[in-house]
């Protein structure tokens, strides 16, 4: 819990905009690029296997929250192909509050500085959900209203370059709970349209994976054009668990206003047909033990299960692509 406090400081970055500054700690660790450390396998140069190149983005349940070094996703991930004697370098691209469009400019990022992946995983849903929840529209990154506040808040006669670098210099230097990674909702008197208008809430939702599939379909262009393989996850929330601990209760509990939008989104989700594209929604359903730390972070145990999971599709496009 100290350690998670910790690494609660980020710092500006060109369209992502933020990802965590450097921390070295005993269960986490951060290096220069912000990107989280993940267990590797301590592969030797000998034999004739080719070691494939994995990167994994997502948000706060790729990165880990919750979870230590060696017990997030990716990890399980390198683990599990390790295990499989895959040889494979798996990189944590995740980073907390990302939406799915993030996350396509950060791999489009680092195509153009030719950091080309064999695999491109990506693991969305919830903060594609929640970020449309938050504001009344789909297609945003979360907590848009705060960078709209900033750059509002300046005034009319400074420049719009100063503008920008007095938004990045303060950014930099902001933490989690100023609202850069949380999930908060704007002050409200009465409930907002989205909680009341069912048709609205409706037309939202169906908007949110009207973007999801519109940021698929670029990623496959992207992938097929830099022969990367591509595979996307629909991630599961405690409101999808059937069987819920008293502590799985509490937190879905906490929840319970933002669970019809969520449940509409999630159905629509349900409905899409993509190459590479799997639903891991009810991953948990029939599960009895403890998983949801809270009603979208997973236990240790929960990330080994995802990463089984997407362990064993890397090994089925492997096994495609040699012919077994």
């Amino acid at each position: 819990l100290v350690e998670d406090e910790q690494v609660e400081k980020a710092r500006w970055v060109p369209y992502v905009y933020w990802r965590r500054q450097p921390y070295h700690g005993e269960y986490i660790n951060i290096d220069s690029n912000g990107l989280r450390s993940t267990w590797q396998a301590l592969w030797t140069d000998e034999g004739s296997q080719e070691k494939i190149r994995v990167f994994i983005f997502g948000g706060s349940t790729i990165w880990g929250s919750g979870a230590r070094d060696d017990f997030t996703i990716p990890s399980f991930v390198s683990k599990c192909l390790a295990r499989k004697g895959i040889p494979a370098e798996v990189v944590n691209r995740g980073e907390s509050g990302y939406v799915s469009s993030q996350e396509l400019t950060a791999l489009i990022l680092e195509i153009r500085d030719q950091n080309i992946p064999h695999f491109a995983i990506f693991y969305d849903g919830a903060n594609d959900t929640f970020s449309a929840f938050q504001q009344e529209s789909a297609g945003l990154p979360q907590n848009e209203f705060n960078r709209v506040a900033e750059f509002n808040s300046q005034r009319s006669d400074i420049s719009l370059l100063e503008t920008i670098k007095s938004i990045g210099n303060r950014l930099a230097v902001m933490r989690l709970a100023k609202g850069i990674f949380n999930r908060v909702l704007p002050p409200k008197q009465v409930k907002r349209r989205i909680e009341v208008d069912s048709a609205f809430a409706a037309e939202i939702g169906r908007d949110v994976i009207r973007v999801y599939h519109a940021n698929l379909q670029i990623l496959r262009g992207i992938c097929d054009k830099f022969g990367i393989n591509c595979l996307y996850y629909w991630q599961p929330t405690v409101f999808n668990k059937k069987k819920l601990t008293p502590f799985e209760s509490f937190m879905r509990a906490r929840q319970q206003e933002m669970a019809p939008f969520l449940n509409t989104v999630y159905q629509e989700a349900r409905q899409l047909n993509v190459k590479g594209y799997r639903n891991l929604s009810n991953i948990f359903y029939e599960m009895e033990e403890l998983i949801f730390i809270d009603w979208v972070h997973i236990s240790e145990r929960g990330n080994e299960i995802v990463g089984e999971e997407i362990c064993g599709d890397i090994e089925a496009a492997l096994n495609k692509r040699i012919g077994k």
